[in-house]
């Protein structure tokens, strides 16, 4: 690997949010819904790379047991990103996105059956399960939010 391989990300970070923000608003589709969630995915992303890129690294260098945060990340703060960012990209704003949500999360987890034989992790699936269930319930309160700022 390269030397500046772990800052890729980073750099990409600001560029696929002007990206999508462009796309969101070409659209007519830039609401405060939509705003949460690019933030949600974005922040989620953020993460998972900080994590991935310079904190697993230590905790695995230094033989230091951190509960299996540096081995789930992907698969916890990565999940929040792949449902905040679908959502931003395809969300409606209703009750019908949950479905979104669900079909992202079986999706992680069929992934990460597929790969047994490469390393399957049990701690990968209950991160995927938690983390799914923690942005069902804020996407939950963000659409509880957003009805009660319209009927404002």
């Amino acid at each position: 690997m390269g030397e500046f391989d772990n800052y890729i990300p980073f750099i990409l970070l600001p560029l696929v949010f002007w990206g999508v923000r462009r796309m969101l608003i070409r659209k007519n589709d830039y609401s405060d819904l939509k705003k949460w969630t690019l933030g949600l995915g974005l922040m989620a992303w953020f993460i998972t790379e900080m994590v991935r890129s310079f904190i697993r690294p230590y905790v695995y260098q230094n033989d230091i047991f951190d509960f299996y945060v540096s081995d789930t990340i992907g698969n916890s703060t990565g999940t929040m990103t792949a449902i905040f960012m679908i959502l931003t990209l395809v969300g409606k704003g209703h009750e019908k996105d949950f479905w979104l949500i669900l079909m992202v999360v079986i999706g992680l987890i069929g992934y990460e059956f597929m790969s047994l034989a490469s390393g399957f992790d049990i701690y990968d699936i209950y991160a995927t399960l938690i983390f799914g269930l923690i942005s069902f319930g804020w996407y939950f309160l963000l659409l509880q939010k957003q009805e009660k700022v319209t009927e404002d």
